[in-house]
């Protein structure tokens, strides 16, 4: 019978406790008892050493500390029967719940089985499995951080927290296939007090995404790139949204850099972004999977679901300081029945990637099959193909100023654009709107209002 050895008080090391690293031994259980083990003994740090730790799903306890050191690899198991948590089907490699004192750290990496191509590109033939696990869920648990490891291929969500309060994610790397689907990187649904700072994440769908509801978090210092939104608020909205802030971030290679997509009621108020640089998919290639036609570097849009959603509130939106890098436009739509309240647009650079047709343009929809959805072709071309490289439309209360479009002369020549577009608009102010253009001719005027 091996005998607990603890190497330093309050450390644990799984090797001590029958794990394996030889990348085909299933630790899961001695993972497990290393972490019930510590948790019994009032806390302390569990430490993955280096080597690949072939491994299933397993839970976290309060006041542990889970450490892959440098060269460590915990590697997911692709076996459903393997991800049974105290009796239950789970999707989840590492979970918490009502736990406390959480911490995930150190220089080593979790691989998750989602490295193949999927759906979203073009003559892809693989087939997804039926069974995709996620790497990190973490329930109703407090004082959580998660710093400084790298998170590789999650074949599902790769980090995903529901009712978290006092979370700090920082230095983190999630490294997913951009082509594979579902793969988002941080998804917080109805956390509060969060702070996500200096990550990178190269996620297969939204890189940072907020649902249902979420309150209290600064998003800083990120660099962030999808194939779907890179910063997402929704689809799922039915509860509120506030003082949430994303700050000094990159945005590349992303269909949507921001959006906010509000479709189930709930309320989005008082939210800023600042200092921000976004590009949009620039490979034209994926124009026949339809993907370029749905770009947008900024999107606000009010929705429904279905028909008896209910008309969510979207108040207090505040963009500042933003560079945008797109062959597409920002799109701000309300609706007639419910408008989008004091939106600001203050410092935007805006150059136009290159002449591209409006024409066959729908507006981003955030969910993946068109028939749930409630609005009408209508609704999803009205705005989008109008000739501006900033539509706003069903808005009351704006302000837009110091707004710079810049384009090649070519650009104007083939497709000659509003530099901002007004539809349905009260108390708007704009001040300071400029175009590049040698020629009055070139192009139609800077600010159309209809």
């Amino acid at each position: 019978m091996m005998a607990f050895y603890v190497p330093a008080i309050g450390q644990y090391n799984i090797t001590y406790f029958g794990a394996s690293a030889n990348g085909k031994t299933d630790n899961r259980q001695a993972i497990q008892k290393v972490i019930d083990k510590c948790a019994s003994d009032g806390g302390g740090t569990v430490i993955v050493p280096a080597g690949t730790f072939f491994t299933g799903a397993f839970r976290l306890r309060s006041n542990v500390e889970l450490r892959l050191e440098s060269g460590a690899t915990l590697q997911a198991s692709t076996r459903k029967e393997d991800y049974v948590l105290d009796g239950r089907k789970n999707q989840w490699l590492i979970s918490a719940t009502n736990a406390r004192k959480i911490t995930i750290s150190g220089r080593g990496k979790v691989l998750g089985t989602g490295e193949t191509d999927g759906a979203v590109k073009r003559g892809v033939t693989h087939t997804l499995p039926k069974f995709r696990p996620g790497l990190i869920h973490l329930e109703d648990c407090e004082d959580v951080v998660i710093k400084d490891i790298e998170l590789k291929y999650a074949d599902f969500f790769t980090v995903l927290m529901n009712y978290c309060e006092n979370v700090k994610i920082h230095g983190i790397t999630i490294q997913n296939n951009y082509f594979h689907p579902n793969s988002d990187g941080i998804d917080l649904g109805n956390c509060k007090n969060v702070i996500i700072s200096d990550c990178k994440i190269i996620a297969g769908d939204d890189c940072i995404c907020f649902k249902e509801g979420a309150e209290n978090v600064l998003v800083n210092n990120c660099i962030l790139s999808t194939p779907s939104s890179a910063i997402k608020f929704g689809t799922s909205t039915s509860n509120i949204f506030r003082r949430i802030r994303v700050n000094n971030c990159v945005i590349t290679n992303s269909m949507v850099g921001i959006g906010i997509y509000m479709k189930d009621g709930g309320m989005i108020d008082d939210v800023g972004f600042s200092n921000i640089s976004i590009q949009d998919i620039q490979d034209t290639s994926l124009v026949n999977s339809g993907i370029v036609h749905q770009q947008a570097p900024i999107l606000i849009d009010i929705d429904k679901r279905n028909k008896d959603s209910s008309l969510g509130t979207v108040r207090n939106i505040r963009f500042s300081n933003i560079s945008i890098d797109s062959y597409n436009s920002i799109l701000i739509q309300g609706m007639k029945e419910k408008n989008i309240e004091n939106v600001y647009l203050e410092d935007i650079y805006f150059k136009v990637s290159g002449p591209f047709s409006f024409e066959g343009r729908k507006k981003p929809k955030g969910f993946a099959d068109e028939k749930f959805l409630y609005h009408s072709d209508h609704r999803l071309t009205e705005f989008v193909q109008k000739e501006s490289y900033i539509t706003i439309a069903n808005v009351n209360g704006a302000e837009i100023n110091d707004i710079y479009v810049v384009a090649e002369d070519a650009v104007y020549d083939e497709f000659a654009r509003h530099a901002v577009f007004l539809s349905n608009v009260e108390n708007v102010t704009t001040s300071n709107i400029k175009r590049s253009a040698d020629k009055e001719e070139k192009f139609s005027s800077i600010v159309q209002t209809e």
